[in-house]
């Protein structure tokens, strides 16, 4: 018959791959797995969730030769809309608009006007598709992006 055939060469296979694995692992030394001072960090820009899916809020790392500025003051609509945007647009804008994401562009301190926020969100632009967030939440988001304009 076949299958013993079969059976015992499976077998055989995972014993010999067993027996590679555990030879191959060995004490490292601790040193050689640093990472270096010198290198580059980056900060992770992927929404990150607990074991139970909720949103874990995190605060974006400072850009490379950034000093401290002042928090711009978010009125309760902005700081809604901010929240918003983290949970919608991030995946594109980065988180809370402030530096290049993946696809979509730096949308702090672009110097929009309120009626273009509103178009580009409505309408799209490029890439972007219009009408991501509606109602309360495009009013929200409008005015977070406008507030940190």
């Amino acid at each position: 018959m076949r299958r013993p055939k079969l059976y015992s060469l499976a077998v055989a296979l995972a014993i010999a791959a067993g027996t590679v694995g555990l030879t191959a692992c060995v004490e490292s030394d601790p040193d050689a797995a640093d990472t270096p001072e010198s290198a580059p960090t980056v900060a992770n820009s992927a929404i990150q969730t607990d074991a139970e899916g909720m949103t874990i809020e995190q605060e974006p790392a400072p850009r490379e030769g950034e000093e401290d500025e002042p928090a711009v003051e978010l009125s309760p609509e902005a700081q809604a809309g901010q929240i918003v945007f983290n949970e919608s647009c991030t995946t594109c804008h980065a988180t809370d608009g402030v530096g290049d994401g993946p696809i979509g562009p730096n949308v702090e301190g672009v110097g929009l006007s309120n009626a273009e926020i509103a178009d580009v969100i409505q309408n799209g632009r490029g890439a972007m598709p219009g009408g991501l967030v509606t109602g309360q939440q495009f009013d929200e988001v409008v005015a977070y992006v406008e507030a940190i304009q």
